[in-house]
Parts: structure tokens; sequence; C-alpha cells
């Protein structure tokens, strides 16, 4: 960088398309520039003029050649290799083309010694300096002979090789018209392995560059369309795990339409009839501990309704920009405990009036909101009952139970894991009694931070809710206790040294955590990374 700097005498650029760019006319020059050579006694022997001069010919129509070599090696490349092998005959054969038939012999002794885009790797092979400059090559290529079709066929029928070459292209296009041109010919019809591939690709390209924010009308109207295309990747198991996370991460920069997740009166919720249901670890876990036993018949009396997903960072925000740490109203649990005063709550020891600050990709709009305790879910909720009862926009079923009567709160740890397990069986995880990474966002997954709301799809259980497994530990209203020999359903708070529950494991909990039965606890005071909080909306409110 500081020799591409020296040479250029300017600030490097921002975009790396640029950058890479002007690195490739320094290598260019620097292997086509005259060149010594030195005798044995290291006396100057030869002196050669330009390579391109020398063969009569522009440093264009060799910057043509080297992308089209590079082309061709990226196409045969083998895995494993960081670059691919430009066979000598091939660059040898291109040079005589545009060299108006220069001898082959002659070609030889001109390429020997020389650095910068190609070098000798062995007798007959040359390769290039790095897998970028094979990339960026590669992609000029096509830019300017295979675009969009053969860019797009290329990807959908072999992702991996093609990726980064086709997210070259998208950034190397001069206008927002050629952008979105790619995008629907990557995107196809929306219901194969290779659309979903394509999409994916195509999002990576719009959200690194600037295009999207000059779009006239028609374009606007693709471009919609392309995000409810990106939301079909993000909740289908086309793609693995991880490239579902990145679909999600690249929703949130482009602007995530699902309005479930984004906004407080789209909410999702799903219904938890009235019944009994399991409660605990059964026989055949071996995974279980001792404060999930015994397994035990548990009943609810009543139906609830439970929010299909963990809080979105989004849906929070709304509660902070409504100055809902100011109203003393919403902090009753807080208030009691001498944890809230004057618009602040404490948290680790400190007052604070907002959430728990994290950089990327924990705080983007549509990943669960982490870094709340207790007493800031308790105080969103009670925000919420008025929020969701004074809205119009909040479903009508849910609003007429709201204005009857019923409450948002925090689920009870009984009605956390009978909408996780669901009410028919003693099954391990929501899906079955089988750990699967595929279907969480846990350890083995390997995402490694939050992930955004809606990835997991095949991870809901029979009720319908989502990522009740991983994620995030999600808060419960209900005071810990030590097992289930006398367990009572709504137990009495004890105070902000009575530790509340936490359900559901984290991304970085193992699959034992993330069963149905397991169980862990907090001080209601405290925040944490993966920590957060989905809603339930019923008649019963306990003041915990």
């Amino acid at each position: 960088m500081a020799v591409l700097h020296s040479w250029h005498g300017r600030e490097l650029p921002e975009r790396r398309v640029e950058l890479y760019e002007q690195t490739l006319d320094l290598l260019i020059h620097r292997w086509d520039s005259t060149k010594q050579r030195l005798d044995r006694s290291g006396r100057e022997k030869l002196r050669n003029e330009a390579f391109s001069q020398w063969l009569s010919t522009g440093r264009g129509e060799l910057r043509l050649l080297l992308e089209r070599l590079a082309f061709e090696a990226h196409g045969r490349q083998g895995p494993g290799s960081d670059t691919a092998d430009v066979p000598k005959e091939d660059l040898i054969l291109g040079l005589t083309q545009i060299g108006k038939n220069a001898p082959t012999d002659d070609i030889e002794e001109h390429l020997k010694d020389r650095m910068g885009i190609l070098i000798e790797r062995g007798h007959e092979v040359f390769t290039f300096p790095h897998r970028t400059f094979q990339e960026y090559l590669a992609a000029c290529h096509l830019t300017r002979v295979g675009f969009p079709g053969q860019v797009a066929d290329l990807t959908r029928g072999d992702p991996q090789r093609w990726r980064e070459v086709t997210q070259l292209v998208g950034l190397k296009v001069n206008t927002a018209h050629s952008a979105l041109a790619l995008m629907e010919r990557l995107c196809g019809a929306g219901r194969t392995k290779a659309d979903a591939w394509g999409t994916l690709i195509a999002g990576e390209f719009l959200a690194e560059s600037d295009r999207c924010g000059q779009l006239d009308t028609f374009e606007k109207k693709q471009f919609q369309t392309f995000r409810n295309r990106l939301t079909m990747v993000l909740g289908n198991d086309a793609l693995p795990a991880g490239e579902r996370a990145l679909a999600g991460r690249l929703l949130a920069q482009l602007g995530d339409p699902r309005k479930e997740v984004m906004t407080v009166e789209g909410m999702a919720f799903q219904e938890m009839p009235a019944g009994p249901f399991w409660m605990g670890s059964a026989e055949h876990d071996k995974e279980a501990r001792e404060n999930e036993k015994p397994v035990f018949e548990n009943h609810l009396d009543y139906d609830y309704f439970l929010a299909r997903h963990p809080l979105s960072n989004a849906q929070y925000r709304h509660f902070v920009e409504a100055g809902g740490y100011r109203e003393e109203r919403f902090w009753p649990e807080a208030v009691a405990d001498g944890c809230w005063k004057g618009g602040k709550v404490t948290a680790w020891g400190d007052w604070t009036d907002s959430p728990e600050g994290h950089g990327p990709p924990y705080n983007l709009d549509n990943h669960p909101v982490v870094g709340v305790n207790w007493y800031e879910a308790m105080a969103y909720c009670h925000w919420l009952t008025e929020t969701l009862q004074a809205s119009k926009g909040t479903d009508p079923k849910l609003r007429k139970r709201l204005v009857g009567g019923w409450h948002v709160t925090l689920p009870s740890e009984a009605q956390w894991e009978r909408a996780a397990r669901g009410a028919k069986d003693q099954r391990i995880y929501p899906w079955g009694d089988e750990a699967d990474p595929d279907k969480a966002n846990y350890d083995d997954t390997g995402i490694g931070t939050t992930s955004a709301v809606g990835c997991f799809p095949l991870g809901r259980g029979h009720e319908g809710c989502e990522e009740m497994s991983g994620n995030v530990w999600e808060w419960c209203r209900t005071p810990w206790q030590e097992n289930y020999k006398s367990y009572s359903n709504e137990s009495e708070a004890g105070g902000k040294e009575q530790s509340r529950v936490l359900r559901g494991g984290s991304y970085f909990s193992t699959a034992q955590l993330v069963r149905c039965s397991f169980r862990d606890s907090f001080h209601p005071f405290n925040r944490n990374v993966d920590i957060g909080f989905r809603v339930c909306v019923c008649p019963h409110f306990s003041e915990l």
C-alpha cells in the first residue's frame, strides 16, 4: 500500500475495486517496464525496452490478454490452491498474437526475471501474485464480454468458484441499471437452490455498492422485489446456516422489509392453547441435569400468545425513542427494587438510560436485542401493552384481548417451555430429539455471533415459534427455583437479589444448553451480549 501511495502520490481509494484497479496498474507497469539484466560480475549486460513497446502493441492490449488468461485459469482452477496456473504456452501464444507474431524464443527471453502481475512458478507455469488479482482480472474480462448472461450462468452453476468474481463485476458496472440487470439474471425465479445462491451473491455486491440510493421508480420496484427474494433465502433451508445468517446481515444493510421483525404493530404471535404439557427432562434425555427433574405433567388453564421471534433491535428502539426509560409507570419492578430513578436503570452497578452498546452485527436492526437486563425487558412489556392497546395497526384479535384486560409481559418459565416443546411429546429440542446445527444458532453452527431473527425456519417446534433454541438467551419473568420437586408456575418474587430464569441458550452455547428443558438464571440487574427476550400476551399478570 505504501508503494502504491508513493507511485500515485495521492490518498488511496476507499472502494476496493478502485484500489484493485490502481494496484493492478502498478503491477502491470512493473511487469511491462524496461528491465536491467546484469552479468555474473554485477555489471549491466542488457537493457530491455518496455515489453509492450518491444511487442509493438499497447499496454491496453497486454491488459486484455491478462484478463482473458485470468478468466480461463480461474475457470479450470482445482480445489485447494490459492492461485491458478497460467500455462507458459498459453501466455506465449497470446503474446505472439498481440505482438505481430514475434518469435517465440525472443518472447521467452523477454519473460525471464520479470516481476509484477505474473510470476514464474515453475519451468512451464506462471501465476498471479495473489488470488485477488486473478479474480479481479477475470471480473474485468466478464464485464467486457460476458455481461450479464455469462456472469450469471457461471455463478449459478458453480457459486463458490465464481462468487468473488461476480461480486467484483457487480461493483465494477457503472450504473444502477446494469447492477440490477445482473441482479435479476442471478436471482432467477426464486424457486431453486441456484436461485438462492444467485440472490445471496447479488445481495453481497448491492450491499457493498452505493447504487441503491440512485434508483428511479421502476428500479425501486425491482429492488423491493429483490429484498423480498432475499427474505426467502433467509427463511428456507436451500443454503447452509452460515449463508442464511449472511443473508440476514445483508437485509439489515439493504433494508429489511419484514414488518414482523422491524415494527411493533406487525409483531407476529403464535397462540398457545390451554391444557397439559410435559415439563422437565425425559428419561431418554442423556444430557439432563438435576435441576430439570423430575419430569412432570404441568398444566396451564388459559390460552396465551407468544412472540414468534425474539425481540429485534428495531423493535426495542421504538421503546427507547418513545422515551420509555423516562416514564416511571413502565418500571414498577425496578422502582420496587430500588433499581430505577430519574429516567435511569441500574445495570452492573451503573445507572443508564439505554441498552448496552455492541457493534455489528449485534446492533443490526433485524438481530435480536441484547445487552438488556430483566428490568428493561419488563419495562418494554409495560410500554408495549399501552402501545398495542392504542394502535389501530395491532392485530384485531390481539388488540381485543389487550383492551379487555390482558397484558404484554415476559413469558413464565412454564409458558416458555410449553411453547418450545409443544404439548404432544417429551422431545429434547423444539424440532425433535437430535441436535442439528442447521436448525439453531449455537456453537456447532459456527456463526459465532447473533443472527438475524428468522434464519432457522426448520428449528421451529409444533407451535410455530422460532429460535427457541440458540441465538440469544431469553429472560423469563419467573424467579429461579432449584428444581421441580415443589414447583410453582407463578412463584413470589424475592427482590433484586433473586435471580430470574433464562431459557434457550445462545450462539456460543453447546448443544446441551439449547435443549427445551435446560434452565439457567441471572440477576435481574445484569446484562450480557447474548441475553435478549421475547414477549408474551396473556390474561395472568404477576407482579414479579
